[in-house]
């Protein structure tokens, strides 16, 4: 698996790479994701695999031992046919695919999606970031405060566990717990998504403890707090707009819609009122890089990246960004044409 001359194939790579990660504290490398390949290639968002092997292999594929109880020995016949069935043309999967995206030259974006499973960052899970998933649900100092004992209370208690993080407390809960920042039992008792009973086990005392810890805490320590984006006045109606043109042109160019954009990309379009660039608004004159200057502008500051652009702005325009720029340009197309058409200039009407 570390031999970086052999790729390695697998399809929906994410939890198992993880296990690698923990096992060996290597991730393999170079890696082929023939469920992320399949997005790139037309074949829908999150194509399965046995869709998949059935669309390229015209296999199908006996998927009845999928739930069955994997810990129990000896395995059922079944079983072990299914696991091989499981990886059996893996190989066929991963020759057909990159031979569409050579084909279609859209190989460097599946680079780009890999880049990110073959990171270690991808796998690292540190207690003390763990609440960084559920920031914007914060509004408060005091809410943050907790949010962050919290999650790194459960994020330990999982590692500790071996065992999912929705095992040890579900998200809707630890955000309810989080928010109301119960002190006694019976207060977590009183929160209605918080499991009947717990309140009296030693993960009760352990979460009322974490409460107590985030209550502590300065206010004047504490990250900003990043409020969730609210689209106001026609931005809602934007982003809807957005969506479908994003449905469009991901039809057209047969690519998965989340491969070119994610609602966070599009809202980040939408916040800004109209693909124009400086110039444009300054000296009012026309200019031909318009929807580029903005489209991308906002693409790179979206959360999606963390708030910082992703590339330099003099960074080489590639297909994602490309298709990106063809969405907005479309949406800005369509709404120039409503507000022609329902809020005329006044000379214009009689």
């Amino acid at each position: 698996m570390a031999d970086p001359n052999v790729v390695k194939v697998f399809h929906a790579a994410r939890q198992d790479v993880e296990i690698f990660w923990k096992l060996t504290g290597r991730v393999p490398a170079p890696m082929f994701d023939t469920q992320v390949a399949a997005m790139v290639c037309g074949y829908g968002d999150q194509v399965s695999y046995s869709e998949l092997v059935q669309s390229v292999c015209k296999v199908t594929l006996d998927k009845s031992s999928r739930f069955t109880d994997w810990a129990r020995r000896p395995l059922a016949p079944a079983q072990i046919e299914y696991a091989i069935g499981d990886v059996t043309h893996l190989r066929d999967v991963y020759r057909a695919l990159l031979a569409q995206l050579d084909k279609s030259g859209r190989r460097a974006w599946l680079d780009d999606e890999m880049k990110v499973l073959t990171s270690a960052a991808t796998y690292e899970q540190n207690p003390e970031h763990a609440w960084e998933r559920f920031k914007t649900r914060a509004r408060k100092p005091r809410d943050l405060a907790v949010l962050m004992d919290l999650a790194a209370w459960r994020e330990s208690e999982a590692q500790l566990r071996d065992v999912p993080r929705a095992r040890v407390l579900k998200d809707d809960v630890l955000i309810e717990v989080a928010l109301a920042a119960p002190r006694t039992r019976e207060a977590l008792a009183n929160l209605r998504a918080f499991p009947r009973g717990m309140e009296r086990s030693k993960a009760g005392d352990e979460i009322i403890a974490a409460v107590e810890r985030g209550l502590a805490r300065d206010p004047r320590a504490l990250p900003r707090i990043v409020r969730e984006r609210r689209n106001g006045g026609g931005s809602a109606a934007t982003v809807e707009l957005l969506k479908v043109l994003l449905r469009q042109v991901s039809d057209e160019s047969g690519v998965a819609s989340k491969m070119i954009a994610t609602v966070d990309d599009l809202e980040a379009i939408a916040a800004d009122d109209g693909p124009t660039c400086r110039r444009c608004r300054v000296g009012g004159a026309s200019c031909s890089a318009s929807v580029r200057c903005n489209s991308s502008a906002a693409i790179s500051r979206s959360p999606s990246n963390g708030g910082r652009s992703s590339r330099s702005s003099g960074a080489r325009a590639t297909p994602r960004r490309r298709a990106i720029r063809d969405v907005a340009r479309r949406a800005f197309l369509c709404r120039q044409e409503s507000r022609r058409v329902l809020w005329p200039h006044p000379e214009s009407v009689a």
